[in-house]
C-alpha cells in the first residue's frame, strides 16, 4: 500500500523527502506512507465478510489495523510484485507480521540521518540506518519456510514495507543502502518495476483501474 498520512508526521515525511529530491506525486496520489496488506477480504453474498488487514510502521510502533474505505481512495495505490518463488508474497506479509509481534519501533531519526548521509556519503552514518537485531530463526505462516534473519532494530514505514519483501529473499529497491529507503523512492522504485501490477482506487467506486508496468 502507497498513500497519505496525516498529521506532523506526514508534514515531517513530506519535508524530508523535498530535502532529499525524493518525493513522489501521481495525480492524486502523493506518496508519504507504505505499508503491506496481510490478509485480503473476504466477501459472501455481495457483503463483506473478513476485513483486510494492514501492517504498518507507525510512530508508536509497528502494527496492524483492519481497513477500511478511508485505505481506498484515490490517494492511495496497491502494488503487488512478481514472486520469486512460490509463496513468497505470503511469506512477506509473514515477515511484516512478524515486525510487529517483535516490536519493531519507529525510527524518528531516519530523514535526518538519511539526509546527512546523502550530503556526506559518512559509512558510519550508513551503518546507523542499517542497526538491525540479533539473528533469529522466524517460521512464516503460510507456508511454513523458515527464515533466519537480523530484523530492524527501527523502521519508517517505507523502510518496513521494503524489508518485509528483502528479508524473504526479494530485491526491491537498488543503488542505495540498506534501509535507506523513503516512501518516495520505495514508489519511483515501483513504479518502473518489471512486471509489478499497481491498482489504483477510483473515487466514489468500489471497483479499480489495474495495469502492468
Amino acid at each position: 500500500m502507497l498513500g497519505p498520512i496525516g498529521g506532523l508526521v506526514g508534514l515531517g515525511v513530506g519535508l524530508g523527502q523535498l530535502v532529499l529530491g525524493e518525493a513522489f506525486r501521481s495525480g492524486a496520489l502523493s506518496v508519504r506512507h507504505a505499508g503491506i496488506v496481510v490478509r485480503g477480504a473476504e466477501w459472501a453474498g455481495g457483503i463483506l465478510a473478513v476485513s483486510p488487514l494492514l501492517a504498518q510502521a507507525m510512530p508508536s510502533g509497528a502494527e496492524i489495523v483492519e481497513m477500511n474505505e478511508g485505505h481506498w481512495t484515490e490517494r492511495h495505490a496497491y502494488v503487488r510484485l512478481l514472486e520469486d518463488y512460490a509463496g513468497q508474497a505470503l511469506d512477506a506479509a509473514g515477515m511484516a507480521a512478524a515486525m510487529v509481534r517483535e516490536g519493531v519501533a519507529y525510527s524518528w531519526a531516519s530523514y535526518l540521518f538519511l539526509a546527512a548521509w546523502k550530503l556526506t556519503g559518512q559509512s558510519w552514518l550508513a551503518r546507523w540506518i542499517d542497526r538491525r537485531r540479533p539473528p533469529r530463526q522466524l517460521p512464516l505462516s503460510p507456508s511454513g519456510r523458515e527464515y533466519s534473519v537480523r530484523l530492524p532494530r527501527e523502521a519508517i514505514c517505507s523502510v518496513f514495507a521494503e524489508q518485509s519483501w528483502t528479508l524473504v529473499g526479494k530485491c526491491v529497491v537498488r543503488g542505495t543502502r540498506p534501509q535507506a529507503v523513503t516512501p518516495g523512492m520505495l514508489a519511483d522504485t515501483l513504479a518502473q518495476y518489471e512486471g509489478a501490477t499497481w491498482c489504483r482506487p477510483r473515487p466514489g467506486r468500489g471497483s479499480a483501474r489495474v495495469w502492468t508496468i
